[in-house]
């Protein structure tokens, strides 16, 4: 899809191979992900590196961990990143603490779910508190992404080569 000013393709666009757009090295180019949350991304073009039996794109470096999937765009997610950066858990973690404290304080023959206390709020302070950890915005993943772009290039050659 094309904007003003920027080039446009009378092609399907699924078709169309970052190849034909000839870039030269270190140039940059501005990629739209979404079009409703107007996410941008600036790629910068190294070069084509011929890797025998490769013929997929590679990400040989990168910054941060992706947004996940319809979280309101940008703004949204930056939200979301210092909510989590300035509220960690604290009143889970002391809940699950003093949850843990009661075990280890206990009798033997005192019954674990007895000394618990209320069981339902431990299963949900630990819920959230994996939650809150499996939320990690300043981690990459590299090798993670190269599967991904492998997965998503195997997936498309019958598309591109058409």
């Amino acid at each position: 899809m094309s904007r003003l000013g920027g080039c446009g393709f009378t092609t399907d666009a699924r078709k169309v191979v970052l190849s034909q757009f000839r870039f030269r090295t270190n140039e940059r180019f501005l990629y739209e992900y979404d079009f409703v949350d107007l996410w941008q991304h600036q790629i910068r073009f190294e070069s084509v590196v011929p890797i025998e039996g490769k013929k997929n794109p590679v990400c040989i470096a990168g910054a941060c961990a992706s947004p996940p999937e319809d979280c309101g765009g940008p703004e949204a997610y930056m939200d979301k990143m210092d909510h989590h950066r300035w509220n960690p858990p604290l009143d889970e973690l002391q809940l699950i603490a003093d949850a843990v404290g009661r075990v280890l304080d206990a009798q033997r023959q005192e019954k674990v779910r007895d000394v618990l206390g209320d069981v339902d709020a431990v299963e949900e302070a630990i819920d959230r508190l994996e939650t809150y950890q499996r939320f990690q915005p300043d981690h990459f993943d590299r090798r993670r992404i190269n599967r991904r772009l492998k997965q998503w290039a195997e997936d498309n050659k019958m598309c591109i080569s058409e």
